[in-house]
Parts: structure tokens; sequence; C-alpha cells
């Protein structure tokens, strides 16, 4: 998928949360020209996560050439964003832009008088419109993973809340008494849960390997 593969980048989106150091989230992400239009503010953000590096593809117009430096706008049909590069003429690798070209670009976000910009690290010429097909599948994937995470969050967060928050005469109090030790799941169910939870397949996990992974502890009927 262009530069940057789906499986390579999805990770680094994931891990957007800051550590000691670090002045602002370190990641790669396929967007279109209407979704960083519409966030507010200085900050581009995909599911309230904020985005460093971002990849764009479209169709190049309106090109002004000067020493050290090019700009274009570019047009995805879902917004035109200006596109500023800077070179050095003499080392300059990128190809000559023309009209009308598809190209695909990276770089940072800028917004300067409300005026939003792209200051492009790179860009080239697209192949096929493949490249543009994979790019919009990207730009769909993306939000959708995000939302799939903090709704496992939310659901690990709500069963370890349900089980500190449980009172002695709750509905939740019985089912702990029976060998429950978290939101009314036994043992054998966390255990499921927890295979579960972990399992790094985009697909989701078949439940022969669920069994597989049980084998001798939980009966395969339970499953």
């Amino acid at each position: 998928m262009g530069w940057v593969s789906l499986r390579y980048m999805l990770p680094k989106l994931l891990c957007v949360g800051l550590k000691p150091g670090m002045s602002k989230a370190q990641n790669v992400v396929a967007m279109t020209v209407g979704q960083i239009l519409r966030c507010p503010g200085g900050e581009i953000t995909v599911e309230n996560r904020p985005v460093a590096i971002i990849v764009l593809i479209g169709q190049v117009k309106n090109i002004q050439s000067h020493p050290g430096r090019t700009n274009f706008h570019l047009d995805d049909k879902t917004g035109i964003m200006e596109i500023t590069y800077f070179h050095d003429d003499e080392t300059k690798q990128e190809p000559e832009l023309t009209d009308e070209a598809i190209v695909k670009v990276v770089g940072h976000f800028k917004e300067f008088q409300g005026r939003k910009s792209l200051m492009a690290i790179t860009f080239r010429i697209c192949a096929s419109y493949n490249e543009l097909t994979c790019h919009m599948l990207e730009v769909m994937y993306t939000p959708l993973k995000l939302k799939q995470i903090q709704m496992k969050d939310l659901e690990k967060s709500g069963i370890s809340h349900q089980a500190e928050g449980a009172l002695p005469n709750s509905i939740i109090a019985p089912l702990m008494d029976r060998g429950s030790t978290a939101g009314g799941f036994t043992p054998n169910q966390q255990r499921v849960h927890a295979i579960i939870a972990n399992s790094s397949d985009e697909m989701g996990i078949h439940k022969d390997d669920i069994v597989r992974q049980c084998q001798g502890i939980i009966n395969k009927r339970e499953i």
C-alpha cells in the first residue's frame, strides 16, 4: 500500500500516547483533505488521537515554482489543500510536477492566520489509480480500527470498575461467591476472554484456536 503498509502504519497510530521526552505524536496516517479541513484548531486528530505525519493523494493544480520552493494545490475531491515543498535546486530528486498529475504527498500540517496547508517532506507521482484506491481503504479502515480498540478498552475498564464497586448485597456478589472474580465472569470465562482480547489477528480468533489453548483446562463443550 504505497510507502507505508497498513500493517506497519496502524500500530504507530495506536501508540499515540506521549512518552517522557516526546513533544508530539509520532505516527504516519493516511487522510483526506476534507478530514484535515474539518479538524478544529491547529491540531489534526483521528478519533481524538493526534496525527504527526499526514499522507495525501490527489490531483495537482496551480503549480508555482520558486527558487528552493514549489507550491501547488492538491485536489482529492473532498477538498483542496495548499502544498509547500522546500528543496535544494541542485540536489532535487523528486520528479517534475505537471498539472493534473496524481501524486502522493507525505508531510506535516501547518496553519498560519487561519490558513491550513501541508509542508511536504517528499512526494511522488502515482503509478496507477490502484494507489488511490488503497489510500482510501486506509483512510476508512484506520478510524474503524481505532473505535474497535477504544470499545475493547471501555469493556475492560467496565469489568474492572464493576469488580471494584460491587457491594455485598449487589447482584454481582452472589456470582462472585460462586467463583467469579470480575464482573460476574467465572475463572474459565475470564481465561477465554483474555485469549480473545489478546489476539493480534485482525480477523479475530477462531474457536478451534481457543480450544487448543485451553486444552486440558476447559472442556471443549464449555467454550
